[in-house]
């Protein structure tokens, strides 16, 4: 028994004739324009936006985002291959911090406010527990707002408590 396919000969002919009766019916099933509806997200339209506005750029400044990018990328490789080989060499590593600690150390101060420090209007002064070897006190002054400590070592680096 033969299949009822092989008594139809399909060829260009064929398709001619049948397929604008199946475009027919493939338009017919699809819903009208009106009857569509459909919000887009706040993402979404923002996302189009952006690709509107950067399409409608002028060529040559899509090249220099381009580059600039790309400049920028370069630029923080290659300060963060700088950073890493000095922090990972010792001798560069403490003179840097020996840098920062010599701009920044006339900014460092440690306030205690407590009322065990205050007996009868009268300071009793609290004295740091460690102090680096070879500091020797040079100067020192209690009154009734402030205790003052001043230390200096050898190399004439001092340092001040108050």
């Amino acid at each position: 028994m033969k299949s009822s396919i092989n008594k139809y000969i399909i060829d260009d002919n064929f398709l001619y004739d049948h397929m604008e009766s199946v475009e027919n019916i493939i338009l017919e099933s699809l819903p009208k324009e009106d009857d569509l509806s459909h919000e887009f997200s706040k993402r979404f339209e923002r996302k189009m936006n952006k690709l509107i506005r950067q399409e409608r750029r002028a060529s040559f400044i899509k090249v220099f985002i381009n580059y600039s990018k790309k400049a920028a990328i370069i630029f923080l490789i290659f300060i963060s291959i700088i950073f890493a080989a000095t922090m990972s060499v010792e001798a560069y590593r403490v003179r840097i911090f020996e840098v920062v600690i010599e701009v920044w150390e006339e900014f460092i101060s440690i306030i205690f406010k407590s009322k065990e420090n205050i007996d009868n209007g009268k300071l009793i002064p609290i004295n740091p527990t460690y102090i680096p070897h070879g500091f020797t006190i040079i100067e020192e002054d209690t009154n009734h707002y402030e205790h003052f400590i001043y230390w200096e070592n050898d190399y004439g680096i001092g340092i001040m408590f108050e």
